[in-house]
């Protein structure tokens, strides 16, 4: 078993092609991301996931893809440290501490009267290309070790975002399709010389007929109408059912309403059936006619709605259905015109909702990235400013083991004038010195430079000249 989490600590998790029993995992919930044990269960069943410091286990189960990752690494108490950088402001006053703390270390301070000093370097000192390189490699550490700090607090950041969250989407399961084509009966004549109208359809593509010619009440005999139905679906399987249709009959907004059947239903196999049926429109006319007669009310206009009937039996993405569609299709008949309508393509869709995992994405600036890849950009920074932080850090640390005094000439860079040959004191009271610090309190006293240059046998020398005493402090060769 792995080590149980505690208040505190760091828990880093990463995706898995598979968990198992006994592994901790992290998964999204309505407070947020959480972390428990799968304790049982399969990934076709689902886990059951406990707490480790819960008697019972979750009242749900888990299922593969809700699981954002099992548990990678475990740093005890490192949450405390995220939970602190957490606000930019702590970040932002380790940054200038560190900042503070290279510039107290590394700049010295300059003596005050530098017109003698300038008269003394320029016919004396050579500045030291060690000294300069040593310094050159600290600074550099400590802006790598910054922004080291920076690309932290974004990767921190980053951390804190989910990458990804589960949304609900309404997935198309399937669909139903009523094509209707017809070609309308009527009386010879002038207007109509071979007594026919149409055929009426849609192309592939769309939904309305161009308007044909004008069917007078009159000269209209009748319909002949064929609907093609269709059933789609991408995992559909032992499809059935039975198709028939019907015709509605409605006088105006809100009047009598006879509906009568077309075609008895008849049964069908497959996703797709189609029916032919006619409608006699003397008959219809009769029909309103005597209507008219009995009710004493005329409507301003009527319906005439050829309704297809279908019902639909089977499997869909391992679901079974039995589902009804019956479009109308509506012929408007006034005293002088039937005027058919121009949709002759009616369809439903029926929809699923499904959860999937979608990612997270921060706008910064107009500019967009996954939490993912924001992960990956200052991770990866992190991990390039550290190693040239540690580059620079060991060059530096390699120079002053070959040379110890060059850390010191860096230090007090505004105190230490580098001899290019060394410096004549034969005529002077030599005072060896025990420490570079008592040096520099007497050149800071006496406000006098102090003047380094290399020994014959490899060492260093350090030298202050006041009049004629010269005090000294002796660095043999490393190894001597």
């Amino acid at each position: 078993m792995e080590p149980t989490l505690k208040a505190g600590d760091l828990a880093v998790v990463r995706r898995s092609a598979g968990y198992r029993p006994g592994e901790v995992v992290a998964f999204s919930s309505p407070i947020g991301t959480v972390i428990h044990r799968i304790v049982d269960g399969s990934p076709d069943e689902g886990f059951v996931l406990k707490g480790d410091n819960r008697t019972t286990p979750d009242p749900f189960r888990a299922s593969p893809d809700e699981l954002q990752g099992k548990l990678w690494l475990r740093v005890p108490m490192g949450g405390l440290f995220l939970s602190y950088l957490k606000r930019p402001l702590n970040v932002l006053m380790m940054v200038v501490a560190l900042a503070g703390l290279l510039l107290l270390g590394w700049e010295g301070r300059r003596l005050k009267h530098r017109a003698g000093l300038r008269k003394l370097r320029d016919h004396s000192r050579s500045v030291s290309s060690l000294s300069n390189l040593f310094l050159i490699l600290a600074v550099t550490a400590g802006v790598f070790v910054t922004a080291g700090l920076l690309f932290l607090a974004a990767t921190v950041w980053g951390f804190q975002k989910e990458s990804s969250r589960l949304v609900r989407r309404e997935w198309p399961l399937y669909s139903h399709e009523v094509r209707l084509s017809y070609t309308a009966e009527m009386e010879p004549s002038t207007l109509y010389p071979d007594g026919l109208v149409g055929p009426v359809s849609v192309p592939q593509g769309r939904q309305e007929a161009s308007p044909p010619l004008p069917l007078y009440t009159r000269l209209a005999r009748g319909l002949r109408a064929t609907f093609a139905y269709r059933f789609s679906s991408p995992d559909a399987s032992s499809l059935s059912g039975e198709a028939g249709a019907e015709v509605v009959l409605e006088a105006g907004q809100q009047g009598w309403r006879k509906q009568l059947v077309l075609l008895p239903p008849e049964s069908f196999a497959g996703p797709s059936v189609g029916k032919e049926l006619r409608i006699d429109l003397t008959q219809v006319f009769a029909l309103i006619s005597e209507i008219e007669r009995e009710t004493g009310v005329r409507a301003p206009w009527y319906e005439l709605r050829i309704v297809p009937l279908v019902r639909l039996r089977g499997e869909v993405s391992d679901r079974r259905i039995d589902d009804f569609f019956s479009p109308a299709f509506v012929f408007k008949i006034d005293p002088t015109q039937v005027s058919p309508e121009s949709t002759l393509v009616k369809s439903q869709v029926t929809t699923a909702t499904r959860e999937e995992r979608r990612k997270v994405y921060l706008g910064l600036a107009g500019w967009q990235v996954s939490v993912e890849r924001w992960r990956q950009l200052s991770l990866t920074s992190l991990a390039c400013a550290l190693t040239l932080a540690a580059s620079a850090a060991a060059a530096a640390v390699v120079l002053a083991r070959r040379r110890p005094t060059i850390w010191l000439t860096a230090r007090y860079r505004g105190l230490v004038v580098d001899l290019a040959a060394p410096a004549a004191i034969d005529d002077t009271t030599v005072i060896d010195v025990a420490s570079f610090g008592d040096l520099v309190r007497l050149a800071r006293l006496k406000d006098t430079p102090v003047l380094h240059y290399h020994a014959p046998d490899g060492g260093d020398i350090f030298l202050l000249r006041d009049g004629m005493t010269s005090y000294r402090l002796l660095f043999p060769a490393k190894g001597g």
